[in-house]
């Protein structure tokens, strides 16, 4: 795939228009590069041949133009993001103090240098303390130290490591946070006595000794409690996430992305929860939310839908209403068809699960197969866990169409889930049940599944059983055949 088609399908609202409005100040140079750039934005799959006659331009040519058109979205994001950054508005002015040092300037830099120390601690950019003072030092040095005095030396000398301290007790946040990402992502398991979160580090929030170094503190254990089970817990540390966004708006200002995954996160700690209430109300206000500056300049409208569906549809089969499922399917359909492209393969594959689990809820069992078939058939190399749970799902669509050989394909389904991993009790009397079903007269099923029902029954209330039931509830299922 071309890196330049994938640059310029990254690109959200904001940054297209930026880089229209820039390259049509050129129209006699760049004209060419608008007119490719906006070719290339209207595909959904990145298609040269096409580009090439609609264009009229010789191959060759048109791999010059598009490296040279690559640049040029580069340079002009740069620019944007220079504009919009709080932390890249605080180097360019340290940048033009030096410049201002070098030309015997310097008397032009205290107000910058000023401005930049407010927003440095107004923001908590430690980071970026040390080039502040290398500042300070090299106007000393210009004006041979005239009226400085030694206090004024150690003075500098105790911000710049008072800075340093304030940077490592963040850092140190900041690296745990990745740790607990990382084994998040890994689908690790975690069980509570993992030692890679010292208590020394998290015996209580004023050991972070900065809002940032907090923010990280409360990302580490939410992250760390969504693991181990304890959602609880992980709900609480997410709702003292949004409160210190909350309170200081600094903090959203310079990190309005992670403001809105919080919310997300609490509203799917919410939804674990079943804090309905709590739910619908986050919706409603990450919908507005997404509609202001910087959020909506933030985020794509693919990223916005993926977001905002997934917590509806969960919603929805939280409380069990199927038949809003089917209402909000409508609604769903043709944005998944015009986004799917840009959504990743692991949301993508989720929702292809939800809609079939709905859909199997509602009766709609060749829907629910259509959807299931870019699961199971694909054989996707991502989202495993739920790859493994759309063969039961499958399998329970297959017998509600009256599929024949079922028994085949709930051998296959078996020894596809085992060579993974060990079957929950419940996916093994499900395997059991529909076997029965299978080779059971018409007339004589409802007694199989009576049979069954206070076997599957006992089987939901065992904590072990919990995950099978979160993604198939099979009692549920069971319960409306008899």
């Amino acid at each position: 795939m071309s890196k330049t088609f994938t640059l310029i399908k990254s690109l959200n609202k904001s940054e297209v228009s930026y880089f229209r409005k820039h390259a049509r100040r050129n129209a006699t140079n760049e004209q060419s590069y608008l007119t490719i750039f906006n070719e290339i934005l209207k595909m959904t799959e990145y298609d040269e041949q096409k580009l090439i006659k609609k264009l009229a331009i010789k191959t060759p040519h048109l791999k010059v133009v598009k490296s040279q058109l690559y640049s040029r979205i580069i340079s002009k994001l740069h620019e944007f993001h220079l504009e919009n950054s709080i932390e890249e508005k605080v180097k360019k002015d340290i940048h033009i103090c030096k410049i201002l040092i070098e030309k015997n300037l310097e008397k032009q830099a205290p107000p910058i240098l000023r401005r930049i120390r407010i927003t440095i601690f107004e923001y908590e950019l430690f980071e970026q303390l040390p080039d502040l003072l290398k500042i300070e030092q090299l106007i000393w040095d210009k004006n041979w130290y005239k009226d400085i005095s030694e206090s004024d030396i150690r003075i500098l000398y105790n911000k710049m490591i008072e800075g340093l301290d304030q940077q490592r007790n963040l850092s140190l946040y900041q690296m745990y946070r990745c740790i607990v990402q990382k084994a998040h992502f890994d689908k690790i398991r975690l069980q509570e006595d993992i030692k890679f979160i010292p208590d020394e580090a998290f015996k209580s929030p004023k050991q972070a000794t900065s809002l940032r170094a907090k923010i990280e503190y409360y990302k580490v254990l939410a992250t760390y409690h969504f693991m181990t089970g304890t959602v609880g817990t992980a709900y609480e540390y997410n709702k003292e996430l949004l409160k210190i966004y909350e309170e200081n708006i600094n903090m959203t200002n310079l990190f309005p992305k992670d403001y809105v995954v919080t919310l997300n996160r609490y509203l799917i700690d919410s939804l674990t929860l079943g804090e309905h209430n709590k739910l619908e109300k986050g919706i409603e206000k990450m919908e507005r939310l997404l509609k202001q500056t910087p959020f909506e300049e933030i985020f794509k409208p693919s990223k916005v839908m993926e977001m905002l569906y997934r917590l509806k549809f969960n919603k929805i089969i939280g409380n069990k209403d199927f038949k809003a499922g089917l209402e909000l399917l409508g609604e769903f359909e043709p944005l998944f068809k015009k986004y799917k492209s840009e959504i990743p393969i692991i949301p993508q594959i989720t929702f292809c699960y939800i809609i079939a689990y709905i859909l199997l809820a509602n009766g709609q069992y060749k829907k629910t197969l259509l959807w299931l078939s870019d699961i199971t058939q694909g054989r996707p190399n991502a989202a495993e866990e739920i790859c493994l749970f759309a063969e039961s799902l499958k399998l329970v669509a297959q017998y509600e169409c009256n599929y024949s050989h079922l028994g085949a394909q709930i051998t296959n389904a078996k020894n596809r889930i085992r060579n993974k991993r060990e079957l929950y009790q419940s996916e093994k009397q499900l395997f059991a049940l529909l076997r029965e079903l299978s080779n059971a007269p018409l007339l004589e099923k409802k007694e199989v599944f009576k049979r069954h029902l206070p076997i599957i029954s006992k089987l939901s209330e065992n904590p072990n059983e919990a995950r099978f039931y979160d993604y198939f509830d099979l009692l549920h299922w069971v319960q409306s055949k008899v």
